[in-house]
């Protein structure tokens, strides 16, 4: 075959080879031309060349195209058909696409004499012999096939050597069996292989007696084997019922599975036939457990019937696949999902549910599982007569009501099934908010602040551009928006029901509807004072021309003290009486435009300060201080900074001045002045200013007249 193929011609340089025929002759140089002998990629060019051939050729030989892809060996074709002019036709597709490629079939053999009359008889498979006595067997693909009956067999003749491990092996070995028809007589040699390596024997050394006893015993028994024949043929004519049957079974010392084909004729005739078995020694450095090994054999017999399924799908329809295994907490385990079980039980059941469904698992009695032996291993003598190993139970061939009768999995609860029970975990790990260290950490609000302010402006800084970066001491607008953050968080940690139910516009509950709670622009939870003062104090505010209502909030959020954002104008008034001098503080709120007058004894730093601490006690803390470039009131605010300047950035009262010379930009302030020139004349109060509780009585009542604002005539009247 290697030989009708030829290389690329780019190819043949690496196929050299230097050679002389007479000694006297110098030496050669040779090319290959062909596939050639012991080359590594010899065999797949050889099989990729009869593939492509397939190919090409495909169209006119269907047939011998399919037989060539799915039934060859090397240069082996194995394949046959039911009918005998279905194979005669084969056979003439199959020289003829071969031929396309000057390939030309030998050695034919056939279980049909009108096959071999079709071809020249040079060309026919001389019957050839593992054994003298049988000398009608042929030799394919490693087994004895006897083409008169159709049946393949065994036959080893054991050489008379020495008992040691190196002759053992070697004997072991001379036991062909692809398809494991003989595994338990193979896995009871290789437990007397396994016993010399626990011993620690040498290669050559002779063993124990009781060793060399049994391997005697067994090596006399090995001719027996040629007694055993395995039909070639398992399927029938006209099949009415295809089903495949698994079983598996394990041990102390082994395991294995062995798989069945049950077919069933048009008259009713059911026929059971071994398919393919494997065995297994246990290992020795990790004791496993029986349930253990239980599930290690399901998991092969699992691959097995995988295999099978995959080679019968393109020349029968099963009807059904069963699976057998004599260990109930097995059973249980595979009743379970994968997750439930340790590691090793999981993983091995996730891939036995990836092959056969637990519908398909069933329970046999150990007596009547033919995989009991192929656990433990059986003697050649004793397994020429072991009709379960061979054709399965009794059983098997009756109808399912007949089956053995299954227990309830669900209900087995030994202590073997629960101790692979996956044991629970949860690990759960709650990260506190870098807030939350901060405030469990420093008892210090400051600190705190501080810390934050300066996360802040790193954070801000980073968005921002060269010129819009900050940089310096921390402002108090800054400290402040630092205290909101803080606010913010510990409001979310201990009011978070409150906080979701405003977020969806509903209302909050019933114990804080009466304050009137509400989230402001920035997100934090207020409340509205007015809802919170007595009745002199919902009085007062009425007084002062705001009559209670939502609307009214910052007016009386202003005298509450909790104003969301004010900033008072600031401006001084004096008026000249013939006692002395009397100077006027004006406050302008930018919120609700609200007045307070506050009386200065001079325009110094200190008199500002005294009266603008009056005004703090009496109106409330306000944010921001807008005036104009005065010396009182630079004065007071280098004073403020210099003195004061923890409390001012505790505080968080940001100062701003107009630019000088610019009276308008305080209009606020600015706007007042011809009322209060009106309202300060004698002539109009009728009052001497010539007393200090005088004055401060007049600048009371025109506090009240400014914030009354202007009235009709009728109304002045009725309110005097």
């Amino acid at each position: 075959m290697y030989r009708q193929i030829l290389i690329n011609v780019a190819h043949r340089n690496f196929q050299k080879i230097l050679w002389r025929f007479p000694d006297q002759e110098p030496l050669q140089e040779y090319v290959l031309n062909t596939v050639t002998y012991g080359v590594s990629s010899s065999p797949y060019l050889a099989l990729r060349t009869i593939k492509e051939l397939a190919i090409r050729e495909g169209k006119k030989f269907p047939r011998a195209a399919q037989a060539l892809e799915h039934q060859i060996f090397i240069d082996d074709i194995a394949a046959g058909a039911d009918l005998l002019d279905a194979l005669l036709s084969l056979q003439q597709e199959l020289i003829q696409l071969l031929q396309t490629g000057k390939f030309e079939l030998r050695k034919w053999a056939s279980n049909h004499e009108a096959l071999l009359s079709a071809v020249n008889a040079s060309h026919l498979q001389m019957p050839c012999s593992f054994d003298k006595d049988e000398p009608i067997c042929i030799k394919v693909l490693g087994l004895q096939w006897n083409p008169s009956c159709d049946t393949f067999s065994h036959s080893c003749s054991p050489r008379d050597l020495p008992c040691t491990k190196r002759n053992i092996l070697s004997q072991i070995f001379r036991v062909y069996d692809p398809l494991g028809f003989l595994s338990p007589v193979v896995l009871f040699a290789k437990l007397l292989m396994q016993k010399l390596w626990f011993a620690h024997s040498d290669w050559d050394e002779i063993p124990s007696d009781d060793v060399c006893r049994q391997w005697n015993n067994f090596k006399s028994e090995l001719p027996e084997l040629r007694a055993i024949k395995i039909p070639r043929r398992i399927f029938v004519d006209e099949p009415q019922l295809v089903e495949l049957h698994g079983f598996c079974d394990a041990s102390q010392t082994g395991y294995g599975a062995a798989v069945y084909l049950k077919c069933r004729d048009f008259t009713g005739n059911p026929q059971i036939h071994l398919v393919i078995g494997k065995s297994r020694v246990a290992p020795l450095k990790t004791a496993i457990s029986i349930p253990r090994m239980e599930l290690i054999a399901v998991a092969l017999l699992s691959d097995l019937v995988d295999y099978v399924k995959q080679v019968y799908a393109r020349h029968v329809t099963l009807d059904a696949v069963f699976a057998w295994s004599d260990s109930q907490v097995t059973l249980a385990w595979l009743a379970s999902p994968a997750h439930r079980w340790k590691p090793f039980v999981a993983n091995r059941v996730a891939h036995i549910h990836g092959l056969i469904p637990f519908t398909s698992w069933r329970y046999v009695p150990t007596a009547e599982n033919p995989a009991d032996c192929v656990s433990r291993g059986v003697t050649p003598a004793q397994l020429v007569n072991h009709g379960l190993w061979f054709q399965g139970p009794a059983w098997l061939a009756q109808e399912p009501n007949n089956w053995p009768q299954q227990p309830d999995i669900t209900e087995i609860r030994p202590q073997e099934v629960f101790c692979e029970e996956r044991t629970l975990v949860l690990h759960t790990s709650f990260e506190e908010h870098f807030l939350t260290l901060l405030v469990n950490k420093f008892y210090s609000l400051p600190k705190i602040q501080h810390t934050i302010a300066y996360v802040l402006r790193f954070i801000s800084n980073t968005r921002s551009d060269k010129l819009t970066k900050q940089f310096g001491p921390l402002s108090p607008l800054e400290i402040q928006n630092a205290l909101l953050v803080i606010v913010k968080h510990v409001q979310m940690f201990c009011f978070t029901d409150i906080v979701e139910q405003l977020n969806k516009n509903n209302l909050p509950p019933k114990p804080f509807r009466k304050l009137a709670v509400f989230l402001d622009g920035r997100g934090c939870l207020r409340v509205d004072v007015y809802s919170m003062l007595p009745g002199e104090a919902q009085i007062l505010l009425s007084l002062y021309g705001r009559p209670p209502s939502r609307k009214s909030f910052t007016t009386k959020s202003f005298f509450g003290g909790m104003s969301r954002l004010r900033r008072p104008p600031l401006d001084y008034h004096e008026q000249v009486s013939r006692c002395q001098v009397t100077n006027i503080c004006v406050f302008v709120c930018c919120a609700v435009k609200a007045i307070h007058l506050e009386l200065v004894s001079d325009l110094t730093s200190e008199a500002f300060i005294a009266s603008f601490r009056r005004f703090v006690a009496r109106r409330g803390r306000c944010s921001q201080i807008i005036s104009d470039q005065g010396t009182s009131f630079v004065g007071a605010h280098k004073q403020i900074l210099e003195y004061f300047k923890l409390a001012a950035q505790t505080a968080t009262i940001q100062w701003s001045f107009n630019s000088p010379g610019a009276p308008h930009f305080n209009g606020l302030a600015e706007v007042l002045n011809p009322q209060k020139k009106k309202l300060l004349s004698p002539s109009a109060l009728r009052v001497r200013v010539n007393h200090l509780h005088r004055t401060e009585t007049v600048i009371i009542k025109i506090e009240q007249e400014l914030l009354l604002g202007p009235q009709s005539s009728e109304t002045a009247a009725r309110r005097s």
